[in-house]
């Protein structure tokens, strides 16, 4: 799929491969639909290279563990 084009974007991740096939995208895109990715970076600059001028990118970080709360911070933030 990869050497004949059919991938809008790819990645090879600890040994697996990933990757969007490029029909179904383009044929949301020409009904006017829009279509949300949910791709790692390597994806991200993959499509920013095809589709310059049409594409939205939302950079969501990961949950930062606060660590241990103590009793008294998890009454006041409504956790019993």
């Amino acid at each position: 799929m990869v050497a004949n084009g059919e991938l809008l974007e790819w990645a090879q991740v600890f040994g697996h491969r990933y990757g969007t096939p490029r029909g179904p995208v383009e044929a949301a895109l020409v009904r006017g639909r829009d279509v949300l990715f949910d791709i790692d970076w390597q994806g991200t600059q993959q499509l920013r290279e095809k589709a310059d001028r049409d594409l939205v990118s939302i950079f969501v970080l990961p949950a930062v563990d606060p660590g241990p709360r103590t009793a008294a911070a998890n009454e006041s933030a409504g956790f019993r």
